[in-house]
């Protein structure tokens, strides 16, 4: 989208990204950690804006409520503001328990850039920064990393697999024991653990 100038009375163009839209890049795992990654490191070196969340919390009976979400990136310079519902019970209806939109915005002259489902870069978001924080933060003696990963694609965890004092790994029927448990707790999904893969 171009910006015009003061003015100039040109038209403002949105970009609009659905959900197929966006599956239809076809981000790799391996590029949404690096980006997340990239964009942990500019939070470390003050390149990002990142303010508390509120809460929207309407009159539904607890059925779910609204997260808002704002940040800024000084590098490649955009604004953001992302709004996430977050409805447990939606699995009931065939629909993911959140269900995001984000608009990004030019933080010179606060023009709308773009609309962005953003159901799956929430999940791979969560997912990528879990695997960032096991990358750098799991003890040097933690050789692999199992992933949940849900079959319908919205959410996805890499999480270290611990190694006991004794030198074995953790029993991975004891995480499909905590996935059941998860399952039946109202989630609905099902899921599944694949281990031995490389923490890299």
């Amino acid at each position: 989208m171009s910006v015009p100038s003061a003015g100039s009375g040109s038209s403002l163009w949105l970009r609009f990204l659905s959900g197929p839209d966006i599956d239809a890049l076809a981000i790799s795992n391996s590029e949404i950690i690096a980006a997340v990654q990239e964009a942990v490191l500019a939070h470390g070196t003050g390149q990002v804006v990142v303010e508390p969340r509120v809460h929207l919390v309407p009159d539904n009976a607890g059925a779910g409520h609204f997260n808002v979400l704002r940040g800024h990136l000084s590098l490649p310079g955009v604004s953001g503001v992302k709004v996430v519902g977050d409805f447990v019970a939606n699995y009931a209806a065939g629909l993911p328990s959140e269900l995001g939109l984000l608009t990004l915005y030019d933080p010179r002259t606060g023009v709308p850039l773009a609309i962005l489902d953003a159901t799956l870069i929430t999940a791979a978001r969560t997912g990528a920064m879990t695997a960032v924080g096991a990358r750098f933060l799991a003890r040097p003696e933690d050789a692999r990393e199992g992933l949940i990963d849900d079959h319908n694609r919205f959410a996805r965890f890499a999480i270290p697999l611990r190694k006991s004092s004794a030198g074995q790994q953790t029993d991975p029927e004891r995480f499909e024991v905590s996935l059941a448990h998860y399952a039946n707790e109202g989630f609905g999904r099902i899921l599944t653990l694949r281990v031995n893969l490389p923490l890299a």
